[in-house]
């Protein structure tokens, strides 16, 4: 295992020469789907993993085999089962290696069949697949990090992880683009709108950008605009109803609104939703005012049964006082 020590070798990235230095074995040391490594493997691993000194590819965190130069080293797998493995016809979403898929381009995995069905089939001028979902206006852009049509104002390449659900890259789902132009996963900007705010206060996070703050829409997609638009119309509604009971109960002369070191000088919107509470009424779905709430408490803080959750007119109707 010490006949590699000493040798000179030439990172595949950035073509340094590097004097390779031998790593201690850890025999705890795990692949890359979070599992123990038999003894071979991590012995290999020791004695065949560089990672380059420079500056570009320590910042980019860049390793590689000294053996076959593979990048990123192929934790868990013999040389030659990496080389199988890169030139095998893989999944396009948990890239498994496909025998007797569903299609050619996915396997038989109902997570991955699901998305598959959702996707757009289109492939775009570049060559690359368009990461989008069916019956969408336009196709999306190329995220593609090496297309020569590759341009994004912010960078985001196809082997980001999603800003929402932090678990998956983004070309392993079907993509949509906000208004911001941010890609997301399509399943989790819907997951996320359906299930709305937690507590029974009604709240709005669910509508920003999580990586901008702004608010969403998808324009291009008509099916989850009229998703995102009924959730921003009860946005306004709320921003009028919670601006309209500030006043009413005399909050816009709260010395917070005009003390220059408060976080809500001149925010008077911020200061409404954050202090007065609307719930919805579990009856006719309608939002009503449901009292008022230190700004400094956490929003949604407390277990509730939303059947309890009743308006005055809708309690009224039943005899509930």
């Amino acid at each position: 295992m010490v006949g590699n020590m000493g040798k000179i070798i030439k990172c595949p990235s950035c073509n340094e020469q590097i004097v390779f230095e031998m790593g201690n074995v850890n025999y705890n040391e795990k692949d890359k789907d979070g599992k123990k490594m038999d003894r071979k493997f991590c012995e290999k691993y020791a004695a065949q993993r560089c990672r380059c000194p420079s500056n570009n590819c320590k910042n980019n965190k860049i390793d590689f085999c000294i053996d076959c130069n593979a990048s990123p080293y192929h934790i868990g797998k013999t040389c030659e089962e990496n080389k199988k493995y890169i030139e095998s016809n893989k999944c396009i979403y948990c890239e498994i290696t496909i025998v007797n898929g569903f299609n050619e381009y996915v396997c038989k995995n109902k997570e991955c069949t699901d998305k598959y069905k959702l996707s757009c089939k289109k492939k775009l001028k570049c060559g690359h697949r368009c990461l989008g979902v069916e019956d969408e206006c336009v196709c999306l852009e190329c995220i593609h990090p090496e297309c020569p049509n590759y341009s994004d104002k912010y960078n985001q390449k196809d082997e980001d992880y999603c800003s929402i659900c932090y678990t998956e890259a983004l070309q392993s789902a079907p993509l949509v683009k906000s208004s911001c132009g941010h890609y997301v996963h399509y399943h989790c900007i819907e997951n996320n709108h359906k299930a709305k705010f937690v507590g029974p206060k009604i709240t709005f996070g669910y509508l920003n950008c999580t990586t901008c703050g702004q608010i969403q829409s998808f324009p291009n997609n008509a099916k989850l605009s009229l998703l995102v638009n009924g959730n921003i119309k009860l946005y306004e509604d709320i921003k009028g109803k919670a601006l309209e009971r500030l006043k009413f109960e005399g909050l816009d002369k709260d010395k917070r609104l005009s003390d220059p070191n408060d976080t809500f000088y001149q925010k008077p919107l911020e200061f409404a939703l954050k202090t007065i509470a609307y719930y919805m009424c579990f009856k006719c779905q309608k939002p009503y005012f449901a009292g008022l709430r230190d700004c400094r408490a956490p929003d949604n803080d407390r277990e509730h049964k939303k059947e309890e959750l009743i308006c005055g007119g809708c309690g009224a109707l039943d005899g509930v006082a």
